[in-house]
């Protein structure tokens, strides 16, 4: 199955709704790459990681294989956003000092995807792939977010175990660099956090198989424990695979 499209329909909750992602992350990125002139993201949807790492690279380029996504992202002075696949980036070779992919390597034909990042990074360059995992909120609203997980559990995409399996077992042929674990925390609202289940593609590939949206469900559950702009604090644990080229 192609999922190339995948998350056309949801660009606009995409943009909306994804979160960034922890200061620590691009510190930590900052402090293991040499040079800061060019950063290249893979798989950027609508451009939530490029945006960051254009407050510390001269030059940052986002790429996505969906035209829907790179139509949502902003217009900022020091970052190209452009419609190409991960495999197939049409950068120059050795022009990059950072690529990174931001809950996106896992669609990635990997083998193609790897190929091009051994062209496109410098020699001293650095690689850096992460994904967060389930959202973790406070107690009296998680019997019902896990019970929403196991309702979409069988609609995940095969590619998606590498992040249930918190990217431990992602294949990842470059010189590792240990990388910190890392938490973005937040306060959304329980409409937040609808739109951020919207965004998933479980709850695509469920709406599309059974005719409609698991978050419909989930709103009513969740509403009649609070508001919908009601303010609960939330977790989001990333996972993260750094390294240089061999």
């Amino acid at each position: 199955m192609s999922f190339q499209h995948l998350f056309d329909p949801q660009a606009a909750n995409y943009i909306r709704y994804r979160p960034g992602y922890p200061k620590e992350l691009f510190e930590f990125l900052s402090n293991v790459v040499p040079n800061k002139q060019m950063a290249w993201d893979a798989g950027t949807g609508s451009g939530q990681a490029a945006v960051q790492l254009g407050q510390i690279f001269q030059q940052v380029v986002g790429t996505d294989s969906s035209d829907a996504q790179i139509s949502q992202a902003p217009s900022i002075e020091n970052i190209t956003f452009r419609a190409f696949p991960a495999e197939e980036s049409q950068l120059a070779d050795s022009s990059c000092d950072l690529i990174t992919a931001a809950n996106a390597v896992h669609w990635f034909d990997l083998d193609a995807f790897y190929k091009e990042v051994n062209r496109v990074l410098k020699p001293q360059g650095v690689i850096a792939v992460w994904g967060y995992g389930w959202l973790i909120g406070p107690d009296y609203l998680q019997e019902t977010l896990d019970a929403f997980y196991e309702r979409v559990k069988p609609y995940w995409p095969p590619p998606t175990k590498y992040v249930q399996e918190k990217y431990r077992n992602l294949p990842f042929p470059f010189l590792e660099i240990e990388a910190p674990s890392l938490v973005h925390e937040d306060e959304w609202t329980i409409e937040r956090m609808l739109g951020f289940y919207s965004s998933w593609s479980a709850s695509e590939l469920y709406r599309k198989t059974v005719g409609e949206s698991p978050i419909v469900q989930l709103a009513k559950d969740l509403q009649e424990i609070a508001p919908s702009n009601s303010m609960h604090k939330i977790k989001l644990p990333l996972y993260m695979r750094v390294g240089r080229r061999r």
